[in-house]
């Protein structure tokens, strides 16, 4: 008996060729990837193509055995479309863009992160900064026509205020990359005003009176910004925050770093008001020099300080909660009613002195570990000092209760 061998692409092929054609096929059916196979209507990754083998029927056969291949051929068929809407339905759904991956595409865009273009461009670079220049005598900030470009600087611009003796009053809220103060000039924050510094550098030369920048305050908050996570104040000059509290030093996120290299920073207000890091070292002084109002140094990320913390002239140094490490620094209060209070930070470290009638004083309970007290260390009625480790004492402790505990608590260091 002679036998036929074809190609179809697909199981209902194959049925439809027996029912037409009145061919049965032999006990087997092959589904493979043979012999040049033809494309059939399944997806690319789940097609089947059958090669069968027939010869003639024995028509008495023919019949029952067409239904019943074509009744399985086409059960397995039905279950196609919903196996494909599985699939589909499976498929990965695109995820949106993380606040931390959209930031990191943000910093490729604006830094460096992108090199040059293979055809010889960078589409995304960040714009150069460039200086704009006071050009001379006194003015408000906000006077355009004053600026060697002609507009106000803005945080795409170095500020430089270098031409002699100019005093500039900062009468709206700025932001700017870097700052310079020449040695004769002034920048005075207006009360109610707010500078940003987005750059790294702080360059203020003026070392006479009371410097080259100076704020205003009379009741409201009037604000320098560190606006970079580093910061450096440079120069040697002299930083005045005024009489009044609510002249601050501050960064825009808590892990910001100001770092003073060698100028003073004297009067009234707060330093870090618990949203920077401050480095002051061994050139630095912060000096509260002023009765009217304390200075306060309240640091999120802590105070390294290598140069001097001071009370003079019967101000009030408060050195709030926050680690102060004070290796190779001095914490100082010098003259009649002069003050140092510690309210509850870690002081690590370096010396406590005093001189002329000034007193370093407890409140709370803050925490010496490994310091030398070189001078007269008070603990008012119903405060406490925790020392841990060794003190070294060449001067003097005083605990003055008047009816309450007042602790001083010795702790091992571990």
């Amino acid at each position: 008996m002679p036998i036929l061998n074809f190609k179809i692409c697909s199981p209902i092929c194959a049925a439809q060729c027996i029912l037409t054609q009145g061919l049965v096929c032999r006990p087997k059916i092959i589904f493979g990837e043979r012999e040049g196979i033809a494309r059939c209507f399944t997806p690319p990754r789940q097609r089947r193509i059958a090669t069968v083998t027939i010869d003639r029927p024995n028509h008495k056969s023919t019949s029952v055995i067409a239904r019943l291949l074509m009744f399985a051929c086409l059960i397995a068929c039905a279950g196609l479309p919903s196996l494909f809407a599985q699939a589909a339905a499976e498929r990965a759904a695109p995820k949106p863009i993380s606040d931390l991956g959209q930031k990191a595409i943000r910093r490729m865009i604006l830094g460096n992160a992108f090199v040059r273009h293979a055809f010889g461009f960078q589409p995304f670079v960040r714009p150069p900064v460039t200086s704009d220049s006071w050009l001379g005598g006194s003015g408000n900030w906000n006077t355009a026509a004053s600026w060697s470009l002609g507009t106000i600087p803005g945080s795409g611009n170095d500020a430089l205020i270098t031409t002699a003796s100019s005093t500039v009053q900062l009468n709206v809220n700025g932001a700017i990359n870097n700052l310079t103060i020449g040695s004769t000039d002034v920048l005075n924050l207006n009360n109610d005003n707010v500078l940003t510094i987005d750059g790294s550098t702080i360059t203020n030369s003026n070392k006479t009176g009371t410097g080259g920048i100076t704020f205003s305050s009379v009741g409201n908050n009037t604000d320098l910004i560190i606006g970079s996570s580093a910061v450096t104040l440079t120069g040697g000059g002299i930083v005045t925050m005024g009489t009044n509290t609510n002249n601050r030093i501050y960064g825009a996120v808590a892990a910001d770093v100001l770092t003073n290299a060698n100028n003073t920073i004297q009067g009234s207000g707060q330093i870090g008001a618990n949203q920077m890091g401050l480095v002051n070292e061994s050139a630095g002084i912060i000096d509260a020099n002023q009765s009217a109002g304390a200075l306060t140094i309240f640091t999120s990320n802590g105070t390294t300080n290598s140069g001097t913390l001071e009370a003079t002239a019967g101000g009030n140094l408060i050195l709030k909660n926050d680690t102060f490490t004070n290796t190779g620094g001095a914490i100082l209060a010098s003259g009649t009613n002069s003050v140092v209070t510690l309210a509850n930070p870690i002081i690590v470290g370096g010396t406590l002195n005093t001189s002329s009638g000034g007193l370093i004083q407890a409140s709370g309970n803050p925490t010496l570990n490994g310091v030398t007290n070189s001078g007269t260390y008070q603990l008012p009625n119903n405060n406490d000092t925790t020392i841990i480790g060794t003190i070294t004492n060449s001067g003097t402790i005083q605990q003055n209760s008047v009816g309450n505990l007042t602790d001083l608590i010795l702790v091992a260091r571990t």
